[in-house]
């Protein structure tokens, strides 16, 4: 029960962030952070195998939650771009579209 309860909290927790971002942006708040984007650290994307102890389960994420979390950055309009082009960005103008980099480490 405590495992599916912290599963949906962490659930919650990610698609209430997303959420938010979106609704900033909709908003047309924190204009000076528009275009900066923001970078994803993944450090495991694999389906999940309950264990009876998982002291680093918050460090995984199910490639379906991965998909469903690209889709609705696509949806919001991100472009994605590599790690690589994050400083370039950084040190530029900013756009008008936000960016997403995906890190997996």
């Amino acid at each position: 029960m405590h495992r599916l309860w912290k599963s949906r909290a962490k659930r919650i927790a990610i698609t209430g962030g997303l959420e938010a971002a979106h609704l900033i942006a909709a908003l047309r708040l924190m204009r000076s952070a528009r275009g900066r984007g923001a970078i994803f650290t993944l450090h495991h994307v694999r389906p999940h195998e309950p264990h009876a102890f998982e002291p680093n389960a918050h460090l995984e994420i199910t490639p379906e939650f991965l998909d469903a979390a690209l889709t609705r950055l696509a949806h919001d309009g991100y472009r994605f771009v590599a790690l690589d082009e994050v400083r370039s960005l950084r040190d530029g103008r900013a756009s008008e579209q936000p960016v997403a980099a995906v890190s997996l480490g």
